[in-house]
């Protein structure tokens, strides 16, 4: 979950520049990461519903945003990260069979 922040084309850059030794990349799924996504009513969607803050105050997964497979695929992730906005705080977390986060 990159919260629609400035860390989603660095991350992107960083899976696509690593070595796969340990399938990361083929295991990793960038959701929210559309840096210009707005909503319905053209504010951004920076953070919104979103991002490390988010998840650590709600204890929810994020919403996500992004491709229809990767939506699909990503909520049936074991493991999640969530970046802040601005990229400076990461969140780890496993989510429980509730939609929650542990």
């Amino acid at each position: 979950d990159c919260a629609h922040g400035v860390g989603a084309p660095q991350l992107k850059l960083l899976l696509d520049t690593i070595p796969d030794k340990y399938g990361i990349k083929n295991n990793t799924i960038l959701v929210n990461n559309d840096v210009n996504a707005c909503d319905e009513n053209g504010d951004s969607k920076l953070n919104s519903l979103c991002g490390a803050d988010y998840i650590q105050k709600e204890r929810v997964l994020p919403r996500v945003t992004a491709a229809e497979s990767d939506v699909e695929r990503a909520t049936k992730a074991s493991a999640w990260c969530s970046l802040d906005g601005d990229a400076d705080r990461i969140v780890y977390y496993l989510p429980s069979s509730s939609g929650a986060r542990d």
